[in-house]
Parts: structure tokens; sequence; C-alpha cells
């Protein structure tokens, strides 16, 4: 797993997740580790919605399926979304896949103790990289209740 830190910033009711990028020879290997993996994300059971201030916000939804909506001026179409499928770079993903497992009772512990606080995810470079994939792999968990 990469090195990452785990903050409360009570003033801004946030909890931030920060993930360093290339640090060791560890993250040099799985920097390395870049064959294409193809993901198809309906397991993630998240997709774009339009809501009230017409914008498109990424929302856990119960009918188990992952739609992306294509969008002109940040405005949603009306029309049906399509599936989300694609590929990513296999290290990336092992490592979002091990932070995943090891951070996410801690962070569901957090965001239950703090109740009603944002989640922030961010990093450099690798963190950069597994921030993004992490934030895909919570949105089902965390999306609805935080």
């Amino acid at each position: 797993a990469c090195r990452h830190y785990l903050a409360v910033d009570h003033k801004n009711k946030t909890i931030i997740l920060a993930i360093s990028g290339t640090n060791s020879v560890h993250d040099i290997l799985t920097d390395l580790n870049c064959d294409p993996v193809e993901i198809d994300a309906s397991d993630l059971n998240l997709s774009l919605d339009q809501h009230e201030d017409d914008k498109c916000h990424a929302t856990a939804h119960e009918d188990d399926k992952c739609h992306v909506a294509a969008h002109e001026d940040d405005k949603c179409p009306s029309a049906e979304p399509t599936p989300l499928k694609g590929f990513v770079h296999k290290g990336f993903l092992e490592s979002a896949k091990g932070m995943d497992e090891k951070l996410r009772p801690l962070v569901a512990e957090t965001l239950e103790n703090t109740g009603g606080y944002s989640l922030v995810l961010c990093g450099h470079s690798l963190g950069a990289a597994v921030a993004s994939l992490l934030t895909l792999l919570w949105i089902p968990a965390f999306a609805e209740k935080h």
C-alpha cells in the first residue's frame, strides 16, 4: 500500500486521506506493473445524475448497474446513460484494492464518529491515481451516507 495520512479537519468538517506519490522501490514496482486491466464498473453501482442545480453528481444506485451520462455545459441529458467500461493500470488498481481493504473500516468508523463530515481523497502522482480509483470504489459505500 502507498504511504498515506488520514487527517480530521474539525474546522472545515472534513476527513482527508492524502496518498503519497512514488517514494520507494515497492512504489516503483507498482508504477512498472502497467499492464492494462479491463474494468467493468457495473459492480461499483455508480452513475452520474442530474440534480436540481442542473449539475451532474456521482451517486450510488440500487439497480446494480453503473452508467455514465455524456453531458454538455455541465447539464445532464435526459437520454438513457451508457454503461461505464474501460481499462486501468494494473498496479494502480491493485494498490487501490489493497488500500481499500486496509482503510475502508477505519474511514467508515471515522465518518460515523464525526457525523456529517465530508471525505476528501487526494494524492500526488501514484497517490493521485490510487485516490481516484479509491473514490470509485468508495462512492457506493460512502456517498449516500456522507
